[in-house]
């Protein structure tokens, strides 16, 4: 794995703690979430966040593991981005809950499995 990779993945990780400590904060229920502004802005920072890092991610990194959808993250941040009045906060509760989990358990997997051998 390149380090800018290897970097990069573990800022990924950094947001979706982030996004876990807001939902501990705020509250793990979509009716807070719907209620709280300020609340919807700190997990879609973090969306955003993770997004354009998975952007940066080396092409050959993301062919080598298709088992994420690096894409749909991709396309997750331009729409809150480029869409945030139009956002459906029922699929970003959707992504923040299951799909930012799911994302963190994969990438840590990919760290301890590769983030030892290192290449530029």
């Amino acid at each position: 794995m390149k380090r800018t990779d290897r970097v990069i993945l573990n800022k990924i990780v950094y947001y979706c703690d982030e996004i876990a400590n807001d939902l501990a904060r705020f509250g793990n229920d979509i009716e807070s979430f719907r209620r709280d502004t300020s609340y919807q802005r700190s997990t879609t920072s973090c969306v955003t966040q993770i997004g354009e890092l998975t952007n940066h991610l080396s092409q050959e990194f993301r062919e080598n593991h298709p088992e994420t959808h690096w894409r749909s993250i991709v396309c997750m941040r331009n729409i809150v981005v480029h869409d945030y009045e139009r956002l459906d906060f029922v699929t970003v509760w959707d992504a923040i809950t299951n799909d930012v989990p799911a994302l963190k358990k994969s990438i840590k997997e990919i760290l301890s499995k590769e983030g030892r051998g290192t290449s530029e």
